[in-house]
């Protein structure tokens, strides 16, 4: 599913391709969320403190596999399944977005890309969300 980056990423991106210091040392790890609102980024630039995270007892963010780039024009892919929870109680809210940021909890750090999905993920207890192996596409 495509989705959209955000400045902050851009800048990243910019960063890497004009050789300035990147803020990222390695490992660079990616770490997939599941938002059930994201703000418009006309209002301000997104971050996870202004993510509406999926809150529900269980869920926790995690690390996303990738495959290398490829293609034209070049584009990247998750190369595995991913599974969030279970959760440990019915989620209240649906997900309606997955986004990637570089930090595995908490509200600081940067969202890097955010995917609007096809369908909202409302789960019930004990079951596990899952994402399908090339599901997220960043290009």
């Amino acid at each position: 599913m495509p989705g959209f980056t955000t400045d902050a990423s851009q800048a990243m991106l910019l960063d890497f391709l004009t050789g300035r210091a990147v803020a990222y040392a390695a490992p660079r790890n990616a770490y997939l969320g599941l938002a059930v609102t994201v703000p418009d980024s006309v209002d301000g630039p997104i971050t996870l403190a202004t993510v509406g995270e999926v809150v529900t007892a269980g869920y926790a963010r995690v690390l996303a596999p990738w495959a290398a780039p490829a293609g034209s024009p070049i584009a990247i892919a998750s190369n595995a399944d991913i599974e969030f929870g279970p959760v440990t109680v019915d989620m209240d809210d649906a997900a309606q977005y997955a986004f990637l940021t570089e930090a595995s909890s908490g509200t600081v750090g940067t969202v890097l890309y955010v995917w609007q999905l096809i369908e909202p993920v409302l789960a019930k207890a004990n079951k596990p969300i899952f994402v399908a192996s090339g599901a997220l596409t960043i290009q």
